[in-house]
């Protein structure tokens, strides 16, 4: 008899919590409020954003090593102006073709200027938008490249691909002097084919100073340069020459025809 005395109030608490509950529901009431929920936690998740053309880099491996572009995105038949160019790349990824390459942003290797400039960059030069420039003409070290507009396109060495003439006007501090390159896409490799230079002593002409680059093209499997030929005695503005040299590849070089002499028609 005591447990049954002692279980009969709370038996009627719990009774009477059941009613008011009961009544609530049907009186339209609202239940009790529950406790907010936390703040989420912050993350660094950030929202999709628009896809953006990035500008591509280059990058340049050491001097005399070939350079790796990735796909081209410049339009075909074209050889236009201006720093974008692809990004690296393995080889096979890369253009097909020399005239998608933006060689007015290019990075030339420190053996571009070769003769010319004494300290060259260990980089490179790296073009903006066809020229690069460091130093000042007093500190001893400066220098400047700057790509010629003209350029041509053939089949040099009669692998079925395009190849382009170029010329670097390389300053060491006082005037530029050009340097004549023929450039090719090999496997996605943009790499130097050929440098074109005459040596002055090779000339059939006595008292001869320099011999100076002045045009460079492609006529169909050759290279056609001209050169200002300077005598001793000569001016910089009026060499007493000038110098044809046609160039035809054979075993895996260019190789220089007898020159071609004539009166210079330079003029300061």
């Amino acid at each position: 008899m005591p447990r049954r005395t002692r279980l009969a109030p709370l038996g009627i608490a719990v009774a009477t919590v059941a009613f008011a509950l009961l009544g609530s529901a049907c009186n339209g009431s609202e239940p009790p409020a529950s406790a907010p929920s936390p703040e989420p936690a912050p993350t660094d998740a950030r929202p999709d954003l628009d896809p953006v053309d990035e500008a591509p880099t280059t990058d340049l491996a050491t001097a005399g090593d070939p350079q790796v572009l990735g796909p081209a995105t410049r339009p075909t038949g074209v050889a236009p102006g201006g720093t974008t160019v692809s990004l690296p790349s393995p080889p096979g990824n890369g253009p097909s073709r020399v005239r998608d390459i933006d060689f007015a942003g290019f990075t030339f290797p420190s053996s571009a200027c070769a003769g010319v400039i004494s300290d060259p960059p260990v980089q490179g030069y790296e073009l903006v938008d066809g020229t690069v420039r460091s130093g000042t003409p007093t500190d001893g070290r400066s220098y400047g490249v700057r790509l010629a507009a003209s350029r041509s396109f053939g089949d040099v060495n009669g692998d079925q691909v395009e190849d382009v003439t170029l010329i670097l006007e390389c300053d060491r501090g006082n005037r530029p002097i050009p340097v004549g390159w023929v450039y090719t896409v090999t496997d996605g490799v943009v790499q130097a084919l050929a440098r074109i230079s005459l040596d002055p002593d090779t000339l059939p002409l006595r008292w001869v100073l320099d011999a100076e680059l002045d045009s460079l093209r492609i006529e169909g499997s050759t290279v056609l340069s001209t050169w200002d030929i300077y005598l001793d005695g000569d001016a910089i503005c009026c060499p007493t020459s000038a110098a044809t040299v046609v160039w035809h590849w054979e075993s895996d070089a260019l190789i220089a025809d007898a020159p071609v002499l004539t009166a210079s028609t330079a003029r300061g």
